[in-house]
């Protein structure tokens, strides 16, 4: 699901429409968000959440001691129990900066994870439903118990990716002229017209994102924090891609990150192999970097602004 519209990224990134990230960019892009990390980070503190780094942001913490130069986002990973409780902690303490968006703040949203968002900023990408609210983000993956039984385990992954598989159809479906506006002409073209297809005859108009809420309550049924097995289904790699053993991930371990301490896996290794393979050291190939574009780039006052702004009232 996420590497077709990933792939969709690639060709809808050279449309000349949208605003192409320079370096300055980039790196303004990583300011802000490690501001909006140590609110996370101390928000998660105070109320005993657990969290880890994942993907690039696990890639960078590893190689670069914090970013990878060309990356603009944060992806981090909570247990399901914890995620749950994400959304009520930012509410409480954080509702004047930031928001969560996902299944249950927003009819617009079609993703199944959160997005920790930053209110007063715009970060507007091709694919976005809510452009009025699409503030930065950081991405947060609930990460899913697994059942012990070798014969369920698999059961419970194959309806998984059946329903994300579905899920993604429905979302192509709903996007499709906007879709093919970035991509006719491409090799992605069919792909899009098949799913978009696909997606119409599981569609439902009174709840356009009843599959992924379908999806959620698939992967959450599996409460068992002592299982040997976890999972992040809606990850890049899903149910299959992204199992993990429970032991090589927690207890959580500090990891330095651009002068900051944030939470790792206990192994970043093993890690790092499931997601990436055993190469992933060695820096990607230039030609292989995604380009980073978008509809709209605002990224607000700085940290320094406001507070020059707070020193002159």
């Amino acid at each position: 699901m996420l590497k077709t519209f990933s792939q969709l990224k690639q060709y809808a990134n050279r449309n000349e429409r949208l605003r192409v990230l320079d370096e300055k960019d980039i790196r303004d892009v990583q300011q802000a968000l490690l501001e909006m990390m140590d609110d996370f980070h101390a928000l998660c503190e105070r109320n005993g959440l657990c969290y880890f780094l994942t993907g690039g942001t696990a890639l960078g913490a590893v190689r670069n001691q914090g970013f990878i130069p060309w990356d603009d986002d944060i992806d981090l990973i909570m247990p399901r129990s914890d995620y749950d409780r994400l959304r009520e902690c930012v509410d409480r303490e954080l509702s004047d900066r930031y928001w969560i968006q996902n299944l249950e703040t927003s009819d617009a949203c079609d993703l199944p994870f959160s997005k920790f968002r930053k209110k007063g900023t715009k970060y507007v990408e091709i694919f976005e439903n809510e452009p009025e609210r699409a503030g930065l983000f950081i991405d947060v993956f609930p990460l899913e118990d697994m059942y012990s039984s070798e014969i369920i385990r698999t059961l419970n992954g194959v309806a998984d990716e059946a329903l994300f598989l579905i899920a993604s159809c429905v979302r192509m479906y709903n996007k499709k002229e906007r879709l093919l506006s970035y991509v006719e002409g491409s090799p992605l073209e069919k792909t899009v017209r098949l799913k978009a297809a696909i997606g119409k005859i599981f569609s439902d108009r009174k709840d356009r994102n009843i599959w992924f809420r379908r999806c959620e309550d698939w992967q959450s049924k599996c409460r068992n924090p002592e299982s040997k097995y976890v999972t992040v289904s809606c990850g890049r790699g899903h149910y299959f891609g992204e199992t993990y053993l429970r032991s090589e991930i927690f207890p959580v371990q500090p990891v330095p990150f651009e002068g900051r301490t944030y939470w790792a896996a206990k192994n970043p290794d093993y890690l790092l192999t499931v997601l990436y393979g055993s190469g992933y050291m060695t820096p990607e190939d230039p030609s292989h970097r995604e380009v980073h574009s978008l509809v709209e780039l605002d990224l607000g006052p700085r940290k320094e602004e406001r507070e020059y702004d707070q020193s002159d009232e």
